[in-house]
C-alpha cells in the first residue's frame, strides 16, 4: 500500500495525462451527450478502456517502451473522445454498429465529402479544446520526466501475472454490461460481423445465377430496360413533384410520357443498407438475408445480357456492396475509381450507355447508378450548369451558408434532370419494346427539417431522407394507360419490394414473385411501411 501511495505521489501528474481522455469526456460529456446516465456509462465504459491499456505501463519495466506506449495510448484515446463527442453533436446518440457499417463501406471521396458537409464550428471547437488542453498537459516538467514506474519494479513476476489475469476478469465483466458504450468493442465487433457479411454476399451475389431463384421465366421478345439508381436525391427538391422551383425542366417536357409516382419510400438513409434491400431479396424483416439474389442475377437467368455503368467509386474499405452485386453483370464499366483526380459528372456516362444501347444482343437490361447528387453538391455539375444563385426557395431558412447550400443541392437536381431526360431519350429513338425506371437510393435533408444542411442519416431520419423520386418511362401503351388511369400513382409503396416491380417490367416471373408487391400490377396491396427499428413511416409522417 505505502509503494502504491508512493507511486501515486511521483507520478500525480503523469496520471492526470494518463486519464486526460477521460477527463475530457467527463467536461465535454456534460455538454454534449444529451442524458446523464448514458454520460455515466460512457465515463464508466471508458474508464476501464483506460486501466485496461494502462496496465502495460504497470507491467514493463522498460522506460523507452513506457513512454511511447503511454503517449500513443492518450493520443488514440483522446480521437476516439472526440469522434464519440463529435458523434453525439451531429446526431445525438451514440455511435452504433449500422454507422460503423457505413463507414467501413465509405470511400476516400465520400470521406472528404462528410467532413466538408458537417465539420462545423461546434466540432472545432471540440476538436480544439482537445488539442490545446493535451498541449498544455504533456508541456508539464512532471509529465516530461516522471516515466519511471517504480511500483512496477515492486511486483515480482508472480504478482503481475495475479494482478494481469484479475484485471482482465474485472474489465471483460464491466464491459459485457457496457459493450453498447465501448467503441473499441463495438469496432472490432462491427468489422468482424461487416467482413463475414461481405464474404457471404461475394459467395451468393457475386456469380452470374443464383441457385435460391427458382423457376425463373425466359423472356423471348426483344427488349431493352433500363434502370437508373440515382444517389442522395430528395423528391421534395424536385419541380416534377411540385417544388417550387425550374430544377426539372427536361423531365417536365416529357412528363405526359412519364409516370410519376408521388408516395414512395426508400428501406433506409444510406446507400449500402437501402440498396441491400431495393436490389436483393432482402427487407426489413430479413435485413441480412440467407439465400439472398440480386436483381442482376435475375435478369441473367431469364436471358437478358446485362450491363452496369457507374459513376460510384468501385470500393470502399475493401469491395463494396454495390460492386458485388455489379460483378453479376455480363459487362461492367465504373467511370469513377479510387485513383481519379479530376471531375467525372454523370453526363459522362452517357456516350458509354449509347455503346451498351447499340450493342447487338436482342435482350438487354443496363443498370446505371449516378452520382446524382451526393454530398460535395458542386462537384455534381459543371460550371455551366450553374443556374440557382438567390434565396428565391421555399425553405424559410435564408442566411448565407443555408443559401450556399440549397443553391448547390438544386443545380445538382437539375443537372440530375438533364441525365436522366436524355437516358429516356435515347431509349425512346430506339424502336423496340423497352422501358427506363428512375429512382434513389434515399433522399438528402438539406434545410428542411433544421437551420443546417441534414445531409442523410437513420438517426435522425427525417421526411426527406426517406422521399424519393420513382419514375417510369414504357414503351408499353396499354402498362401506361392501366397505371395511368388508377390512383396507382400516389398509393404509398416501399422501394424495399423492388424486385417484384423489376420483374413486372421485364418480364421475368419466379418462385418468390409475389404480384401483391409490385406496383406495376393490378393486384398491388400497399402494406404497412417500417423503416429504422420497426416504425411505421405512415404514422410518423
Amino acid at each position: 500500500m505505502k509503494a502504491f501511495i508512493k507511486f501515486l505521489d511521483t507520478n500525480t501528474t503523469f496520471l492526470l495525462l494518463l486519464f486526460y481522455p477521460l477527463l475530457l469526456l467527463i467536461i465535454l460529456g456534460f455538454i454534449y451527450i444529451p442524458f446523464l446516465k448514458i454520460h455515466i456509462k460512457e465515463i464508466a465504459a471508458f474508464g476501464f478502456t483506460i486501466l485496461l491499456f494502462a496496465f502495460p505501463l504497470i507491467m514493463v519495466n522498460n522506460r523507452f517502451f513506457r513512454k511511447f506506449w503511454a503517449y500513443l495510448v492518450v493520443l488514440v484515446l483522446s480521437f476516439l473522445v472526440v469522434f464519440k463527442l463529435s458523434f453525439y453533436y451531429h446526431y445525438g446518440v451514440r455511435i452504433s454498429a449500422s454507422a460503423l457499417f457505413v463507414i467501413f463501406e465509405s470511400n476516400v471521396e465520400e470521406t472528404k465529402s462528410f467532413l466538408t458537409d458537417y465539420f462545423d464550428l461546434q466540432t472545432l471547437l471540440i476538436i480544439s479544446f482537445g488539442v490545446f488542453s493535451l498541449i498544455l498537459l504533456v508541456s508539464f516538467k512532471g509529465v516530461k520526466k516522471r516515466f519511471d514506474f517504480h511500483l512496477a519494479n515492486r511486483f515480482s513476476y508472480s504478482n503481475k501475472i495475479v494482478s494481469l489475469v484479475l484485471f482482465s476478469g474485472i474489465f471483460f465483466v464491466a464491459n459485457k454490461r457496457l459493450q453498447n458504450e465501448n467503441i473499441l468493442f463495438i469496432t472490432y465487433n462491427s468489422f468482424q460481423d461487416y467482413t463475414d457479411y461481405k464474404e457471404e454476399l461475394k459467395s451468393e451475389l457475386n456469380s452470374k445465377t443464383s441457385q435460391f431463384l427458382n423457376d425463373v421465366s425466359k423472356v423471348a421478345d426483344r427488349q431493352t430496360h433500363v434502370v437508373i439508381i440515382g444517389e442522395s436525391t430528395s423528391r421534395r427538391n424536385m419541380e416534377l413533384y411540385g417544388y417550387d422551383r425550374a430544377t426539372n425542366p427536361e423531365l417536365l417536357k416529357l412528363k405526359d410520357e412519364l409516370l410519376v409516382f408521388r408516395d414512395v419510400i426508400s428501406p433506409h438513409t444510406h446507400t449500402i443498407l437501402s440498396l441491400d434491400k431495393i436490389l436483393t431479396l432482402s427487407d426489413i424483416n430479413e435485413p441480412n438475408k440467407s439465400n439472398n439474389a440480386s436483381l442482376v442475377q435475375l435478369a441473367n437467368m431469364a436471358g437478358y445480357k446485362t450491363y452496369w455503368l457507374s459513376n460510384q467509386r468501385p470500393i470502399g474499405l475493401y469491395e463494396s456492396f454495390v460492386s458485388i452485386i455489379s460483378n453479376a453483370s455480363d459487362e461492367q464499366k465504373f467511370k469513377t475509381n479510387e485513383n481519379t483526380d479530376f471531375k467525372i459528372y454523370d453526363t459522362d456516362l452517357l456516350p458509354e450507355f449509347e455503346n451498351y444501347i447499340l450493342d447487338t444482343a436482342n435482350k438487354k437490361v443496363i443498370f446505371i447508378h449516378l452520382s446524382g447528387t451526393h454530398s460535395r453538391y458542386s462537384s455534381r455539375y459543371p460550371y455551366d450548369y450553374i443556374y440557382f444563385t438567390e434565396t428565391d426557395y421555399p425553405s424559410k431558412y435564408k442566411n448565407r451558408k443555408a443559401k450556399k447550400i440549397i443553391n448547390e443541392y438544386d443545380n445538382a437536381i437539375r443537372h440530375n434532370d438533364y441525365v436522366v431526360s436524355e437516358i429516356i431519350k435515347i431509349v425512346k429513338c430506339k424502336n423496340v419494346k423497352s422501358s427506363v425506371v428512375y429512382f434513389s437510393d434515399h433522399g438528402d435533408d438539406v434545410y428542411w427539417s433544421q437551420n443546417k444542411n441534414l445531409g442523410h442519416n437513420e438517426y435522425l431520419a427525417t421526411m426527406p431522407m426517406y422521399e424519393v423520386p420513382f419514375i417510369l418511362w414504357t414503351s408499353d401503351k396499354k402498362m401506361f394507360d392501366d397505371l395511368n388511369t388508377t390512383n396507382i400513382l400516389s398509393t404509398p409503396y416501399h422501394l424495399e419490394d423492388f424486385i417484384h416491380s423489376f420483374s413486372d417490367i421485364t418480364g421475368i416471373k419466379f418462385e418468390d414473385y409475389n404480384t401483391e408487391k409490385s406496383i406495376f400490377s393490378n393486384d398491388f396491396k400497399p402494406k404497412k411501411r417500417l423503416i429504422k427499428n420497426g416504425i411505421d413511416y405512415d404514422s410518423k409522417n
